[in-house]
């Protein structure tokens, strides 16, 4: 097995975060040369910047999710640091703490949300919220919906309402996927997603 000379030292790590967009990790390299060499030989700060992106979807059939694995992948393939999970498992008292959010929802019976974001919902309508709640969040929203109903993404439609209330910030318009589209969900969730990777990139 092969061994590290002994003149040279490990690696260094430093962490810093909290930034608004994005934290950042700062990689201090510090090496030194033979036993003989009294200068630095190199010091290297290298940045690397960590993107964070929070998608939560409500699903009653598991379409919503299977959209939702969807974009995370692609956003892994851009290199982000990805949480993907159901509403109501979210602890919603962090949003504002978020500073990306992706929310995929779709619409039940007549115009309900789907069970597993109910309490998530209820606690965005509480009236106590104030109207900057959600100032330092940045979001986009997909719903997934069948046209042939009266009330056609009725979620996807308010939810999206309620977080412009709430002070977010839309990266894009909102997505509204049809199960009467010939190409499905797909036919909104392509041009969706192309409009919306360069505003996050």
């Amino acid at each position: 097995m092969d061994r590290e000379p002994k003149h040279e030292r490990p690696f260094c790590f430093c962490y810093a975060g909290g930034f608004h967009k994005q934290s950042q990790r700062i990689l201090f390299i510090s090496g030194h040369g033979n036993a003989g060499s009294r200068q630095l030989l190199c010091t290297l700060i290298v940045r690397v910047q960590e993107r964070r992106l929070l998608i939560l979807y409500g699903s009653q059939t598991g379409n919503a999710k299977e959209v939702a694995e969807r974009v995370e992948q692609q956003a892994v393939r851009l290199h982000f640091t990805t949480e993907l999970t159901f509403m109501d498992a979210y602890p919603k008292q962090k949003l504002p703490q978020e500073s990306l959010v992706f929310f995929i929802c779709s619409t039940t019976g007549q115009g309900d949300p789907p069970n597993n974001m109910k309490q998530f919902w209820r606690f965005l309508l509480r009236k106590d919220l104030p109207p900057n709640s959600l100032n330092n969040l940045s979001v986009a929203v997909f719903g997934l919906g069948d046209s042939g109903y009266p009330l056609y993404n009725a979620v996807a439609r308010r939810f999206s309402q309620r977080l412009t209330d709430l002070g977010a910030q839309a990266l894009c318009e909102r997505g509204l996927g049809d199960d009467q589209h010939p190409k499905g969900y797909d036919g909104a969730l392509d041009p969706w997603l192309a409009a919306l990777w360069p505003k996050v990139d």
